[in-house]
C-alpha cells in the first residue's frame, strides 16, 4: 500500500495480488493465480489482467485496464470513466461508474451488468452462452443502463436482455 502512488512493472503471483494506493496506480500486466484486489484514490491503470478467481478494482479517478480474464467475477467501479479491452469472466462482469464506460467484446458465464452516469460503449456481448456458469443463482442476463448514449455490437444471452438509455441507443 502507498499513500502517494504506486508504479510497477508486470506483477505475477501464484496467489492473490493486492494493489492499494492513496494516490494513483500504474502497473504493467497482472497475473494472479487466485484474485486481484485493487484500490486507488486517483487513477488505476494497468495492462492485461488474468486472475484465477476474481478481479475487483475500484478507483476515484480514471480506470484504464487492458484485456481482462477471470475465473469468477469481474467487478469494476470508478468515480470517473472506465476503459477496458476485451473481457472474459466465468461468472458476472459488473461496471458501476459516475463517468462513462468503454469496453471491447465481453463474454460472461453468467451476466453482464453496467450502470454509468455517462455513456456506455461495448463490442459484442455474450452472457451464459460460452462456458455458462453452474451457479444456481445465475441469471445469464445483459442489463445496461447508462445515463447517456448506449452503443454495443451483437448481444446474445441465455436469459433476459435489458437496455436503457436516456439518449441514443444503438446495437
Amino acid at each position: 500500500a502507498s499513500a502517494n502512488g504506486t508504479t510497477t512493472g508486470n506483477l505475477s503471483t501464484d496467489g492473490s495480488a493486492e494493489v492499494v494506493s492513496g494516490g494513483s496506480v500504474l502497473t504493467g500486466d497482472i497475473d494472479a493465480g487466485t484474485s486481484l484486489f485493487g484500490r486507488a484514490v486517483g487513477t488505476f491503470s494497468s495492462g492485461d489482467i488474468n486472475a484465477g478467481s476474481f478481479i475487483d478494482v475500484r478507483s476515484g479517478g480514471l480506470m484504464q485496464l487492458g484485456a481482462l480474464n477471470a475465473g469468477g467475477l469481474i467487478d469494476l467501479r470508478s468515480n470517473s470513466d472506465i476503459e477496458i479491452g476485451d473481457a472474459v469472466s466465468g461468472e458476472t462482469i459488473n461496471f458501476l461508474t459516475e463517468g462513462s464506460v468503454t469496453g471491447g467484446d465481453l463474454t460472461a458465464g453468467d451476466s453482464i451488468l453496467a450502470q454509468a452516469m455517462g455513456s456506455a460503449s461495448f463490442g459484442d456481448l455474450s452472457a451464459g452462452i460460452v462456458n455458462p456458469s453452474e451457479s444456481p443463482d445465475a441469471a445469464y442476463a445483459v442489463r445496461l443502463a447508462p445515463g447517456g448514449a448506449l452503443s454495443t455490437g451483437s448481444i446474445t444471452a441465455a436469459g433476459d436482455i435489458g437496455l436503457y438509455s436516456e439518449a441514443t441507443l444503438t446495437t
